[in-house]
């Protein structure tokens, strides 16, 4: 008996995708983002909050596609936009 079927290559791996490739556009893309933004100095910082607004925010962020920084400093900027805020020494 002959074989009649077709050869698929010489590759038979050539199907797979390569993942260097999409990973490496990933990062770029990222990239490309963050420097449309114009990134202020920022600076890590604990606090207690109430539960149930971590939640909300967390929540806020994933729906708007935001990060959970991105959401705490909007609010806050809100919040001190029309307050007279003294400093002190």
């Amino acid at each position: 008996m002959s074989d009649t079927r077709q050869a698929l290559g010489q590759d038979p791996l050539e199907w797979i995708k390569d993942t260097k490739e999409e990973s490496t556009l990933g990062i770029l893309r990222k990239q490309d983002k963050l420097s449309l933004r114009s990134i202020p100095k920022t600076k890590r910082q604990t606090y207690h909050l109430k539960v149930e607004l971590i939640e909300k925010v967390k929540e806020y962020a994933y729906w708007e596609r935001l990060g959970v920084s991105e959401v705490v400093n909007i609010a806050l900027e809100e919040f001190f936009k029309d307050k007279k805020i003294g400093e002190h020494n």
